[in-house]
């Protein structure tokens, strides 16, 4: 039975035939981290498929802050089953609100041709710096929950911000990232826990741009929308590198790209996600 941290918070329980709930606690210290609420969402619509497809693409609108301390309900509209496709839009809600909604696509399997740019290069995870080991360097209250052992997801450095704000950089941010502990098989849960991972840190190489970081009191910050592909299953609980960047900011909003890849060089993901980024 996997009882990690991560898979825990992935067992979203079924209410009726297309409804679920969320397990409490939620993470994050006083709103619901937007990738769980990702990560739920391809879990409620997974489950509402049949067992030949799987998730192709993910599309969500964060509408809300959600708290942690109350249950988040899926309710998932079951649009549409084709013969290679599934469509399903899933409507987060807390306390009668809603706090975001999802567009998924589900495919079955299909044999096809093969391509992809070439991978980046990247020190192995074991090279890389532990998310708490950069965290000690900083002067960052507020981040001591993403470092903490009990956090679902594992993160390593290849490339440290710098240890002062202030000090901006538009080059790419590289990242390993895996899931803590063994997720078991269902390759639902993998697909979820990539979802919850590249919510992690995507909208930081757009605060980076410009010297800022998400715990600065005068900064006000929020991902708006996420939009994800997935190109082939993967195991979360394996090491995965995010290549992130910024893409753009204007009107208060800041685009960022990423790409998961396998230490094996394999694309995995592809991700933008915009962020509100009030500057004063």
């Amino acid at each position: 039975m996997v009882t990690t941290a991560l898979a825990r918070l992935l067992d979203v329980r079924r209410l009726d035939g297309a409804t679920f709930a969320s397990p409490l606690p939620g993470q994050g210290r006083d709103r619901v981290f937007g990738g769980q609420i990702l990560a739920q969402s391809v879990v409620a619509a997974g489950r509402t498929v049949p067992d030949d497809r799987s998730v192709n693409s993910l599309h969500a609108l964060f509408i809300r802050a959600a708290t942690p301390d109350t249950e988040l309900v899926y309710e998932v509209d079951e649009v549409r089953d084709g013969r290679s496709f599934s469509t399903r839009a899933v409507e987060a809600i807390q306390d009668g609100r809603t706090v975001a909604r999802a567009l998924l696509s589900f495919h079955v399997a299909e044999e096809g041709p093969l391509h992809q740019p070439r991978p980046p290069d990247a020190p192995p995870p074991d090279a890389a710096v532990p998310y708490e080991e950069w965290l000690a360097t900083v002067d960052a209250p507020g981040l001591e929950d993403w470092s903490a052992p009990d956090h679902p997801v594992e993160i390593r450095y290849v490339d440290p911000p710098p240890a002062s704000p202030g000090v901006a950089t538009a080059l790419p941010q590289r990242m390993w990232f895996r899931a803590r502990g063994e997720l078991g098989d269902d390759p639902l849960v993998h697909a979820a826990a990539l979802a919850w991972i590249s919510d992690e840190t995507l909208v930081d190489a757009v605060l980076l741009a410009h010297g800022r970081r998400w715990i600065e009191p005068a900064l006000m910050g929020t991902s708006l929308d996420h939009a994800m592909w997935f190109h082939r299953p993967s195991r979360a609980d394996r090491w995965l590198l995010l290549d992130h960047r910024a893409q753009a900011t204007s009107g208060a909003r800041g685009l960022a790209r990423g790409a998961l890849w396998t230490v094996q060089g394999e694309l995995v993901a592809t991700v933008n996600q915009e962020g509100l980024v009030r500057l004063e």
